[in-house]
């Protein structure tokens, strides 16, 4: 029977407590719950805040890559004039001198400048490449800039250097990214 009532004694003391300290009880259930809530919208506010720092950096890093590049494209259409007045001249060692000058750009990886007629490579930076055929179609087809871009290394612009009626060189320079 002791246990009985031994039962009963600690059942009754326990709901005198409850009764006694409900206010208190109430009140760190629910500060618990406030912190634990708290905690959970910061975590989720850092996550988000994070992922959106990383969005903003890739899209700046994206526009300042792309104003990058048309300042080169831009360079490359104005070397390719300067290569035009020398090439109507016949200055081949100006057009060296003016192709390594040019290399020594920040982004400018190697320069070089292909016969129309031949297909051929005549003044380049490496000049391992000089004389050397010239493969890619869109280097001797094309009449206007074009930009090709090589995944995270570069890009590769191709510039025609016109005559009075013809295409009378073609520039085409590497850029690193």
């Amino acid at each position: 029977m002791e246990t009985h009532s031994t039962e009963n004694k600690s059942s009754n003391f326990f709901s005198r407590f409850l009764k006694k300290n409900f206010l208190t009880i109430f009140l760190l259930l629910a500060l618990g719950g406030m912190y634990l809530w708290g905690s959970f919208k910061i975590k989720s506010i850092t996550r988000e805040h994070e992922a959106q720092t990383v969005r903003l950096i890739e899209m700046y890093n994206r526009k300042i890559d792309s104003v990058a590049l048309a300042n080169v494209q831009l360079s490359v259409k104005a070397f390719g004039w300067a290569v035009r007045g020398e090439l109507m001249r016949g200055n081949m060692e100006n057009i060296d001198q003016l192709l390594n000058s040019f290399v020594k750009e920040n982004s400018i990886e190697q320069a070089d400048l292909a016969d129309p007629t031949t297909q051929k490579i005549i003044k380049s930076t490496n000049k391992k490449d000089e004389g050397a055929a010239i493969t890619n179609p869109a280097v001797l087809g094309t009449d206007k800039q074009i930009t090709q871009s090589h995944d995270n290394l570069g890009y590769t612009i191709i510039n025609p250097v016109m005559g009075l009626d013809s295409k009378i060189g073609i520039l085409v320079v590497r850029v690193k990214k």
